[in-house]
């Protein structure tokens, strides 16, 4: 049998959560099990139950969303939580990322890019859209954590493409890279052929999701 994604879910509209249960539901790899109108409700069942993945609105009443968001990482910070909201402003999205969310949805995608976003966080950890992607480059939001100077056996990377795809997260391209390395530009562009071959990514979203997934940045 097919894994199954447990998924619960916060939103105070109810046909919006009808609908989104409704057409999530024909995905054969979810499981919707626990489905709150508001935040506090949400709080109460996790006090019990530990689902795979929260998709949780930011708008709702008796227990707005980032009261609940703190709540859900005082209680449990490895759940992993998708905000799914119509607010796609960067100041939104810089401050539930940097206090851990693992993705933040815009209710306006299409359902095959809702469902691939709940996949990309139960299985990677975590999901950047391009949009996403370019405000948090943009916000200087992505940091590198102190690891040791060695390659990465596990990954196929050495220590210089290790620090060279933290840069291309961090959204510099080859002649930034190049200035700081101090290396020929054309250097800089051979390893980050190497980089998009051994990480099997094909865009910058892709590499940040690989680069967090294996501890290379953190946000």
């Amino acid at each position: 049998m097919e894994e199954q994604i447990k998924i619960a879910m916060a939103e105070d509209y109810a046909l919006e959560r009808e609908g989104l249960i409704r057409l999530l539901n024909d995905q054969k790899d979810f499981s919707f099990v626990f489905c709150a109108s508001n935040g506090k409700e949400l709080i109460d069942w996790l006090e019990t139950n530990t689902p795979d993945v929260i998709m949780l609105d930011l708008n709702m009443h008796i227990m707005g969303g980032k009261e609940t968001f703190a709540k859900i990482r005082q209680l449990n910070s490895n759940l992993k939580v998708i905000i799914y909201t119509e607010y796609f402003e960067d100041t939104y999205i810089v401050e539930f990322i940097k206090t851990g969310a693992r993705a933040y949805l815009s209710k306006n995608n299409r359902i095959e890019k809702i469902a691939d976003t709940i996949r990309r966080v139960h299985y990677n950890g975590i999901s950047i859209d391009p949009i996403v992607s370019n405000i948090l480059t943009k916000m200087g939001v992505i940091s590198i954590p102190e690891l040791p100077d060695n390659d990465r056996s596990d990954l196929t990377l050495s220590a210089k493409e290790i620090l060279i795809l933290r840069y291309m997260c961090q959204g510099k391209e080859s002649k930034e890279i190049a200035r700081v390395l101090n290396n020929a530009i054309k250097t800089i562009e051979n390893h980050r052929s190497v980089i998009w071959r051994k990480t099997k990514c094909e865009t910058i979203p892709d590499l940040m999701e690989f680069g967090f997934k294996h501890g290379l940045i953190t946000f």
